[in-house]
């Protein structure tokens, strides 16, 4: 009875759960559906990629069929522009204006540098005039279904000669070029260049619209093409810039001063970055145009101590620029007949501070060295973390001229006044007559000074 039931109840399970075969046909089935289930997201990530794939095709295809497209268009636009240039000098000056347009609209540095300078012979031309013409370029100002689009023509031919400037190498072709472009600059922004015809009424809107040039001419690209084409132009054995655009850059620089618009800009550039140019104001001294720009410059520096830490800090990332700014400031001083540039306040602590970075090997000029290396530096000697190549090795003999002012007998009396003042009231004689002695007599400034 026992064994029947037993065998009951395992027929009652079996007919319940199943057996083992029936649990092999479940498992079969859950991994036959799990199978299809993977099957089917494989085709469907196949099938996205495919269409992915196909929109990039598409994507690609488009984007390089619009490339050539433009290329051509571009390339028809050029050929129609050099066809104007050819005839340039038979142009009226209404199809001279489309030509000009035309060009703007495309126009590269890199690309179409010549080009550019071949249209803008018009506007030079205008400088070369002897009489007032209304026929020239500026006399478009003067008409009234031309005078608005005459302006942003005229903005757009200021700053694209701004830029330009920074592609120029140490070429004479590009010298002659960085002439012109100057030239253009200096005759847009003084409308008394224009060569028009005088009046009271056209006088006024000429300055308005000379202001109104000064204000849409974009500092920063001007300051920054000016500071790259002069590094790469003075940075050679022996520049070969011409005088003639230094004389237009200074009388730019102090047209530019004397403007509303630029006078905050033009102190900050002129310290922090134009004196930074090694021997500039060795080359702009060379033309005798007086600097009206430098003075205010310098009491930018010197009347803020902020504005003194923006140069230090400035100068302290590279010896050499230290070096360019101290031999530029050593020209100032030298040109500075009455002494009075030394004597003033900060001036003393900005020349210490100068050689201080330059001269510290303990310091150094660089706070973060990142090797040990050492070099051979033209004016420093053996030291370390210093940047050396062939356009500097070519520039600091020049510098060092400049710094010869420093051992000059008027010079050492006054950076070291205070020292001998001080030797004077430790030996006893300390008196304004013997103080006068030391400051006036060579025999006895020497003398303290080896004291």
């Amino acid at each position: 009875v026992v064994v029947a039931a037993a065998a009951q109840h395992q027929f009652f399970l079996v007919r319940m759960f199943g057996g083992d075969s029936d649990n092999n046909k479940k498992l079969k089935v859950v991994e036959d559906a799990q199978a299809a289930r993977e099957r089917r997201r494989q085709e469907k990530e196949q099938r996205e990629n495919e269409a992915t794939y196909g929109k990039a095709a598409v994507t690609i295809q488009c984007a390089f069929r619009q490339h050539v497209a433009r290329s051509e268009a571009l390339k028809q636009r050029r050929e129609r522009v050099d066809l104007a240039l050819e005839s340039i000098s038979f142009l009226s000056t209404r199809q001279y204006f489309q030509v000009l347009k035309w060009l703007l609209d495309f126009y590269d540095p890199h690309e179409d540098l010549s080009r550019f300078m071949c249209a803008l012979t018009p506007i030079v031309d205008v400088i070369l005039l002897k009489k007032p013409s209304m026929s020239t370029y500026f006399g478009l100002l003067l008409n009234k279904e031309t005078m608005s689009d005459w302006i942003k023509q005229c903005g757009k031919v200021l700053n694209q000669c701004a830029s330009t400037l920074g592609v120029l190498r140490d070429t004479l072709s590009h010298h002659a070029y960085a002439k012109t472009i100057f030239s253009i600059i200096l005759t847009i922004l003084d409308w008394e260049k224009w060569k028009l015809p005088r009046s009271a009424q056209r006088d006024k809107l000429c300055t308005v619209v000379s202001m109104s040039m000064s204000s849409s001419l974009n500092k920063q690209v001007f300051f920054s093409s000016l500071k790259t084409y002069y590094s790469t132009s003075l940075m050679t054995l022996k520049p070969r810039c011409s005088t003639v655009s230094h004389a237009i850059v200074v009388r730019l620089l102090n047209k530019l001063f004397a403007s509303p618009p630029c006078q905050k800009a033009l102190p900050s550039f002129v310290c922090l970055d134009f004196l930074l140019i090694p021997t500039v104001v060795v080359e702009m001294l060379k033309v005798g145009e007086e600097m009206q720009f430098i003075p205010d410059a310098l009491e930018w520096l010197l009347q803020s101590k902020q504005n003194t830490e923006k140069l230090i800090s400035r100068v302290s990332l590279d010896v050499n620029d230290c070096l360019y700014f101290f031999g530029n400031l050593c020209s100032l001083l030298r040109i500075n007949k009455s002494n009075l540039l030394i004597e003033r306040d900060g001036m003393k602590s900005l020349i210490q501070t100068c050689l201080s970075l330059c001269f510290d090997n303990e310091k150094g000029v660089s706070s973060k060295r990142h090797n040990t290396m050492t070099t051979d530096h033209p004016i420093l000697g053996n030291c370390c973390g210093v940047r050396i190549s062939r356009s500097i090795l070519d520039v600091m003999p020049r510098v060092l001229d400049q710094m010869r002012v420093l051992w000059s007998l008027t010079y050492v009396r006054a950076l070291m006044k205070d020292l001998w003042t001080e030797t004077d009231r430790l030996l006893g004689n300390g008196s304004n007559q013997s103080t006068s002695k030391s400051a006036t007599s060579p025999t006895a400034s020497t003398t303290a000074s080896s004291t």
